[in-house]
C-alpha cells in the first residue's frame, strides 16, 4: 500500500475513535473512573506515609518508684531523676498517640525496687525497664535511648512514733497543761525523724505542739477543750496514725496590767550591829507605787497593803557598814543621805512597774547616845 494511503488510513481511524470515546457519556465515566482512581491514591500515599516509621528524639517520660514492701519508703536521690528522656523510633500516628498519653497525669511508669534491699543508697538501670513498658511495646514503639540509664535511689525504714503533745512555749500558762491523749503517733522515715532529732536535741524533744491560740489563750481556766495538733516536721512520707486533736485542760495566767498602791509602808533593815549603834529617820514613812501583773494578783495586793494580812506588802531600804563609815571616826554625828527602795510584794506575778524602780528616800542616820 503506498505510503500516503497509509498515513490517510491511520487518521481516519484516530478521527473515529475519538469520536467514539469523547462522546458526552464517554467523558463522565472517564471522570468517575479517575476520581475514584485519584481518591484511592490519596488514601494510599496517607497510609503509608502514617505508617512509615520515624524517630523522635528528646522525649520526657515521668517515672515513679514502687516497693511492695509496706515498711520501707523509696525516694529519688536527685530529684530530676524522677522525668528521665527517652528517644524512640515508630509510625508517625503512633508516636503523637503515646506522646499524647505520656503528658497524661495518669501515666507515670512505675520503677519496682527489689524489697530485700538494705536500707540505704542503691543504683538502678531503668533503661530495659523503659525500653519494655507497656505503652511502647503495645504501641510497636521502639525506645532508642534513655538519658539517664542509671539513677540512685534511697531506701528507708518507715517507723511509728509517738509524741509526747505539749503546749506551745509561748503560751501563759499558768500551771501545766494536761492532754488526753498524752502522746499522738506518727509513722515517718527513720532517717528523717534522726535528722529532726539531731536538730532539737534529741529525741525526746520531738514533740507534738498543741494550738492554742485565738480565744484558746484568753486568760482563766479551760477544761477538755478540743485542740489541734502540730507535727514537728513535715513531708510526704509523713503520715499521723492517731488522732488530729486532743482534749486539752489547762489555765492561761491573766494578761498583766498596771494598778496604783496609794500608800505602801516603808520598812529598814539593817546589816549585822548596825541597829545597835545607829539610829534611822526616814524622811517620808509611805510612798505611792505603781505595781503591774495580772489583775486578780494586782488587787489582793493592794488590799493587803490596807491590812495586816499575810503576806503584807512593803517598800524597803537596807543600812549598812558603808553607809556608817563616816559616823565611825567620830567627826560626825549625823549623816543624811538618799537610799534607794526595794519592794517585797508578796507575790512573784506583781512587780513594780519600769518606770518605778528609781524611787528614793532621804534617811538621817544618827549614833545612838551612849
Amino acid at each position: 500500500m503506498p505510503f500516503a494511503e497509509t498515513i490517510s488510513t491511520i487518521r481516519a481511524a484516530l478521527v473515529s475513535w475519538f469520536r467514539q470515546n469523547t462522546t458526552t457519556d464517554a467523558l463522565k465515566d472517564g471522570a468517575k473512573t479517575f476520581g475514584w482512581v485519584a481518591l484511592l491514591t490519596i488514601l494510599i500515599w496517607i497510609y503509608a506515609e502514617q505508617r512509615q516509621r520515624v524517630p523522635e528524639p528528646d522525649v520526657p517520660v515521668r517515672i515513679a518508684l514502687h516497693s511492695s514492701d509496706t515498711d520501707r519508703i523509696v525516694t529519688f536521690v536527685r530529684p530530676h531523676d524522677e522525668v528521665p528522656i527517652i528517644a524512640m523510633e515508630g509510625p508517625k500516628q503512633t508516636i503523637d498517640d503515646v506522646k499524647r498519653q505520656l503528658a497524661g497525669d495518669k501515666n507515670i511508669l512505675p520503677i519496682d525496687v527489689p524489697s530485700d534491699w538494705r536500707p540505704g543508697v542503691h543504683d538502678i538501670n531503668i533503661e530495659p525497664i523503659l525500653r519494655d513498658a507497656p505503652i511502647f511495646t503495645k504501641n510497636g514503639i521502639k525506645v532508642t535511648d534513655v538519658s539517664p540509664k542509671h539513677i540512685d535511689v534511697r531506701v528507708e525504714r518507715l517507723n511509728n512514733y509517738d509524741l509526747p503533745v505539749v503546749a506551745p512555749p509561748t503560751a501563759n500558762l499558768d500551771g501545766p497543761a494536761t492532754f488526753e491523749p498524752k502522746t499522738v503517733r506518727i509513722r515517718a522515715p527513720e532517717d528523717l525523724f534522726n535528722e529532726n532529732a539531731n536538730r532539737l536535741g534529741g529525741a525526746d524533744k520531738v514533740v507534738a505542739v498543741a494550738q492554742l491560740t485565738g480565744d484558746l489563750l484568753r486568760p482563766g481556766p479551760k477544761t477538755d477543750v478540743k485542740v489541734p495538733v502540730q507535727l514537728p516536721f513535715e513531708g510526704d512520707n509523713v503520715s499521723l496514725l492517731s488522732s488530729p486533736t486532743v482534749q486539752a485542760s489547762y489555765q492561761i495566767k491573766q494578761s498583766n496590767v498596771p494598778m496604783d498602791i496609794p500608800s505602801l509602808l516603808i520598812s529598814t533593815l539593817f546589816f549585822g550591829t548596825v541597829s545597835n549603834e545607829y539610829s534611822v529617820e526616814l524622811s517620808r514613812s509611805t510612798v505611792p507605787l505603781t505595781i503591774i501583773g495580772p489583775p486578780d494578783k494586782c488587787r489582793k495586793v493592794i488590799e493587803n497593803s490596807n491590812t495586816n494580812q499575810e503576806p503584807k506588802p512593803y517598800a524597803y531600804v537596807t543600812i549598812g557598814p558603808e553607809d556608817v563609815k563616816d559616823l565611825r571616826n567620830g567627826a560626825r554625828d549625823f549623816v543624811t543621805i538618799p537610799k534607794r527602795l526595794s519592794y517585797q510584794l508578796g507575790d512573784p506575778d506583781v512587780m513594780p512597774a519600769a518606770d518605778q524602780n528609781n524611787k528614793t528616800v532621804d534617811v538621817t542616820i544618827r549614833r545612838r547616845a551612849q
